[in-house]
This record gives structure tokens, C-alpha cells and sequence, in this order.
């Protein structure tokens, strides 16, 4: 405990009260050093002297004696030790898109979380704060708006009770894709086929094919690998074409169109309001 006071010749007393008894002067001892300073200390203190108030009765040459605000003491006891119940798990989103990890931990106390994230080039864990990118930094659930700076990093949680040791989760991974398209083989000057919007879609996906006469076939699979949607259009220069995805779950997507020897690969988000 701290004081500051200002006066000619100031000295300092420290007092303690236990329960609701009158205050009465320390003196330094095992326990306390500083008793007449403006700084007292109390090494190792006792549960039994949880919830003791303190306070400093200040002098100077002349005048009547001022009193600091009582102060309490919380003293807690490390009563067990701190169980992780659940650790975060990998998660792949798009860039712009937010990811969140969660865990949960167990204690005979006050828990206290602190998310943290390895950096390469330190070698070492990091505690995070929230800013525009983190959110829920110190809580279970850590909230990410992801960039492809953030692609492949590690992140895991602290968890603190009131008195030490720490316990820490296991680490999961941070997966930014793009989501955005790419050709999967070939294509004269660079001119794609194909454009989708809107990404995230909600419920429909719309797919423009630009620069074809041929019969197209458009396709949609989970990450999986697995077809959920595959159709065949005749298709037209700049001709529309809607899926409906009102029915598919939240996730990301692949979605592919073929046009003769040529396809065209989309990453698709989809994201109900």
C-alpha cells in the first residue's frame, strides 16, 4: 500500500483495522516492513487476513494528523489446481471474414483468460489485446476479423485463476483463404470465364459465364470434396445463372465451372443472415 502527501515535515504511520475494531499502529515485523514510511509492505500475508483494512495517519510539524481511505486486503488461497475443459480448433476463413476460437477451464476460484498468439520470429507466446483485428481477448471466446498476414498462425489461451500457476490450452491454427477465384488450367491473356457474386452469398449464389458458347456445367462442393449441387446450361455470352443456397449450412464452398477443356474454380462463403 501507497501513500502521497505534501507538507513541511510529514511523517507517516500505517494502522491496521481487523474486522469492524479500531485501527492501531504497525510495526514493522516479520510480516510488515515500511511502518512509517510512505510505503507499506506486508510479505506472504495469511489467509486469516483476508479482508483487513489499512490505512496511513500522516503528521506534519504543525496541525492536526489526516488520514489516507482504508484499503482492504484480499488475501485468496490457491484451493486446487485449474482443469482446461476444452481447447480451441482449427478454423479456415475467408480473408475480411471473422473467426473465432473458444475454450472453457474449470477452477475452486475466479478464472481469468488471456488469449495469446506465437510469434515466429521471437519464438515465443504473446499475449493479444483487443484492437480492430482481436476482440474477446481476455474471455473464452476469442473473436478474429481475418487477413492473409494472419494465415497459419497459432493461437491458444491463458487461463489464470487468482493465485498461480497458470494452466494454458492446446494451440490451433488460423487458415485465411482467399475466396476468390483462380483457373485451373490455362487461359488465353488472362480473360476469365466466369465471375460470382455475392461473396459471402446468403441465398443465392450468381454465376455470369462471360466468354462462352458451349455448353457449361456448374458445380458445388463442400471442402470435403463433396457435390452438393451439379447442373448442365446451354450456355449464352453473359447469361446468368442462380443457385439456390437458402438451404445449404454456413461454411465455405467450391464452386467450379466447366467449359469445355477449361475450369474455373470460385471460393465461396456462404453466410445466412
Amino acid at each position: 500500500f501507497s501513500v502521497q502527501a505534501t507538507g513541511l515535515g510529514i511523517t507517516y504511520q500505517w494502522q491496521q483495522q481487523i474486522g469492524n475494531g479500531t485501527f492501531t499502529n504497525i510495526t514493522n515485523s516479520a510480516i510488515f516492513s515500511g511502518a512509517t514510511t510512505s510505503v507499506l509492505q506486508i510479505a506472504q500475508p495469511t489467509t486469516s487476513m483476508n479482508g483487513y483494512n489499512y490505512r496511513c495517519k500522516v503528521f506534519q510539524s504543525c496541525g492536526f494528523p489526516i488520514y489516507s481511505t482504508p484499503k482492504k486486503l484480499n488475501v485468496w488461497s490457491n484451493a486446487g489446481p485449474i482443469t482446461v475443459l476444452s481447447s480451441p480448433n482449427d478454423a479456415s476463413v475467408c480473408s475480411g471474414f471473422t473467426a473465432t476460437f473458444t475454450c472453457s477451464a474449470s477452477a475452486p476460484m475466479t478464472i481469468h483468460y488471456q488469449w495469446q498468439y506465437f510469434d515466429v520470429p521471437q519464438n515465443k507466446w504473446l499475449n493479444i489485446s483487443n484492437n480492430d483485428i482481436y476482440s474477446g481477448a481476455k474471455t473464452n471466446t476469442l473473436s478474429i476479423v481475418a487477413n492473409n498476414s494472419l494465415d497459419n498462425l497459432a493461437y491458444r489461451c491463458a487461463v489464470l485463476a487468482n493465485c498461480p500457476p497458470l494452466a494454458v490450452t492446446g494451440s490451433a491454427v488460423l487458415n485465411v483463404n482467399d475466396c476468390g477465384l483462380r483457373s485451373l488450367n490455362s487461359q488465353a491473356n488472362g480473360i476469365y470465364l466466369s465471375e460470382t457474386y455475392p461473396n459471402p452469398a446468403d441465398a443465392f449464389i450468381n454465376v455470369v459465364v462471360k466468354e462462352s458458347d458451349e455448353i457449361i456445367r456448374i458445380e458445388l462442393s463442400d471442402l470435403s470434396g463433396r457435390s452438393i449441387y451439379s447442373s448442365l446450361y446451354s450456355q449464352e455470352n453473359g447469361q446468368l445463372h442462380s443457385i439456390d443456397c437458402s438451404n445449404y449450412a454456413s461454411g465455405m464452398y467450391i464452386l467450379k465451372v466447366y467449359s469445355g477443356t477449361h475450369i474455373e474454380q470460385h471460393n465461396i462463403a456462404i453466410e445466412h443472415r
